[in-house]
């Protein structure tokens, strides 16, 4: 036998040993994997019930019930302490809650898609027996039984890449109501423990009886979350319009829309050495107010917000009492309000701006050009006792300005449709055709362009 065709029968003994052992292999560690998870599941107060076992050579196909037995953990995680009066409310309608969870894990190492997907299978005893009083909510437990409310999870070598929300068209109707619920493409991608990109194409929710309608509705969501840790961290969001509204068949008075179209915003917290500080930049191209006698059309709203100087060791610790429900004790926020005034910090509105905005309110209408705002407050370090003296006595220690610019027509225009007395006047400077508010406090006076009014 050759040499070539005893090196090639060796390769193939080999390949084959591998082929046979890797699944053997990766089904050791998937069941490692479940175990700890089924692990974690029971302390938060769950319970994990193996519901049908399918494996093969290849995969590892399972369905599991995982019944809420205790949701106290789930309660505390949102920030809600058992003290609170809702707390047992809310708990009760949680409690027995049960989803299925399917398996379909391949046993070699790759990209598994599909290979997790979580369903509500069953409401908590509470709910469901208040839906079954009534059609919609009994035919709502049937989309629920039929996997309308479910998850699939892709990972890669068994960590979580991709959550993907079935597509949900819901309508549910009665002879005297409906509710129309649509969701179309919400993906959640990890990139990592610390970055994920939320994405959502269409949100639309209706409710209706026999006169009134309500319907609120997002359309292309996009939200990306990057973070070093709590403390530093990016966040970026992207949406094409948020619609809110409402109506009443009889009486039009009661109708109201209120809509949002390409807003942006981005934001992160930072720190530097022992402070922390957070940045906030938005901007919502158009903003409608409607109701049935009054308008508001503002166009390109803008802003940056910051806060400054606050005590990282103090952030550190209100962060982790919200964590732990701490801050729903009254004790504890009255503590931490103590302790963040006494530390100081500086906010500042860096940028509150409008292009223009087209007023129709309580018959006054009236359109303004561009109006621009800017704003910075600093808090001193201070020993000052919330508790035993009058809050007054922070303005010993607050030093603030103010800028307003707008046009010499739009300030007129003002005065005029509030009434303003003309005295004002003398608290606005005019250049050209251009009107400008300049205000300062400190040390307990204020100035409005140079002059002293208190």
């Amino acid at each position: 036998m050759g040499l070539l065709i005893k090196t090639a029968m060796g390769c193939a003994v080999i390949i084959a040993g591998i082929a046979v052992a890797v699944p053997t292999i990766y089904k050791t560690k998937i069941n490692e994997i479940i175990a700890q998870e089924e692990e974690k599941l029971q302390r938060e107060g769950a319970i994990v019930e193996l519901k049908e076992d399918n494996d093969d050579f290849f995969n590892v196909k399972r369905e599991y019930y995982v019944v809420i037995k205790d949701s106290s953990y789930i309660l505390n995680k949102t920030g809600m302490i058992s003290t609170v009066p809702e707390f047992g409310n809310i708990k009760k309608h949680l409690d027995e809650t049960r989803f299925l969870l399917s398996v379909n894990l391949p046993k070699y190492p790759a990209v598994q898609t599909g290979a997790v997907k979580v369903s509500l299978d069953e409401f908590s005893p509470e709910i469901k027996n208040n839906l079954e009083k009534e059609k919609v909510g009994r035919k709502f437990i049937t989309f629920v039984k039929n996997r309308g409310l479910l998850v699939s999870l892709d990972f890669e070598g068994y960590k979580l890449k991709q959550a993907i929300l079935k597509d949900i068209n819901l309508s549910l109707k009665d002879e005297n109501s409906q509710l129309i619920q649509k969701t179309k493409n919400f993906t959640v991608k990890l990139e990592g423990d610390d970055k994920y990109k939320i994405n959502m194409n269409d949100f639309d929710i209706s409710v209706s009886d026999k006169e009134n309608k309500f319907a609120f509705g997002i359309k292309s969501y996009q939200h990306e979350i990057s973070k070093k840790d709590d403390l530093n961290a990016n966040e970026n969001i992207e949406i094409k319009n948020i619609i809110f509204k409402l109506s009443n068949d009889k009486n039009s008075a009661q109708n109201l829309k209120f809509e949002l179209s390409d807003i942006s915003s981005t934001s992160n917290i930072f720190t530097k050495k022992e402070n922390v500080g957070a940045v906030s930049n938005m901007n919502v191209k158009k903003i409608i107010f409607n109701t049935f006698a009054d308008t508001l059309e503002i166009g390109n709203f803008d802003s940056t917000i910051s806060l400054k100087e606050l005590n990282k060791e103090l952030i550190t610790d209100i962060y982790a009492a919200i964590q732990t429900g701490g801050m729903m004790d009254q004790a504890v926020v009255n503590e931490y309000a103590q302790e963040l005034l006494s530390n100081g910090f500086k906010f500042n509105l860096e940028k509150f701006q409008i292009d223009y905005a087209k007023i129709n309110l309580l018959n006054n209408k009236f359109d303004t050009g561009k109006i621009a705002l800017q704003s910075n407050v600093t808090l001193l370090q201070n020993d000052i006792d919330i508790n035993k003296r009058p809050m007054m006595d922070f303005l010993s220690v607050l030093t603030s300005s103010l800028n307003v610019q707008l046009s010499k027509d739009d300030i007129t225009l003002i005065m005029n449709q509030f009434r303003l007395p003309p005295a004002f006047i003398q608290f606005v400077k005019i250049e050209n055709n251009n009107a400008k508010i300049d205000a300062e406090f400190k040390n307990k006076e204020l100035y409005v362009n140079s002059r002293r009014v208190l």
